[in-house]
């Protein structure tokens, strides 16, 4: 009995004709914002994470030649880099270059490096297990970090 009062309404209301004549507006509409999500995606990791390439053996066996590392941008905002961290910086002489290293020094403490390669800092001797070879190809030398 409930049957008897169903009323047609397809030609009231065409939804599929709408939908055909949006179709190209609404492919456009979806295409921006995938490229405004990937866009603001790749501002916000770029900011947050960046990958530098090493060069050099100096960090070997701990990273070597050539070899990419990912570096967080940010946890320097609010510390400071402490010993035995590996950090990457900017070579004074030269900005364009970056350098990657190992902390082994902060303000206020005294660095010593003597002629067998042996580092020694506020003169104690650190145990550096990572490092290969001690030979110390300059003069022995110290430095007071500010």
């Amino acid at each position: 009995m409930a049957r008897e009062h169903v009323i047609d309404r397809r030609g009231d209301y065409a939804y599929e004709d709408e939908q055909r004549e949006q179709r190209g507006v609404r492919l456009l509409r979806e295409v921006l914002e995938v490229a405004v999500i990937t866009l603001l995606l790749f501002v916000l990791v770029r900011g947050v994470v960046q990958n530098y390439r090493v060069d050099g053996p100096s960090m070997t066996p701990t990273l070597l030649n050539h070899q990419y590392i990912l570096v967080d941008k940010v946890q320097y905002m609010f510390s400071s880099p402490h010993r035995g961290d590996v950090i990457v910086f900017k070579w004074p002489k030269d900005t364009s270059e970056d350098f990657v290293k190992r902390v082994i020094g902060v303000p206020g403490d005294t660095v010593r490096v003597a002629a067998n390669g042996q580092v020694f800092v506020d003169g104690v001797a650190i145990n550096e297990p990572y490092v290969n070879d001690l030979t110390n190809p300059y003069q022995p030398n110290t430095w007071r970090l500010r």
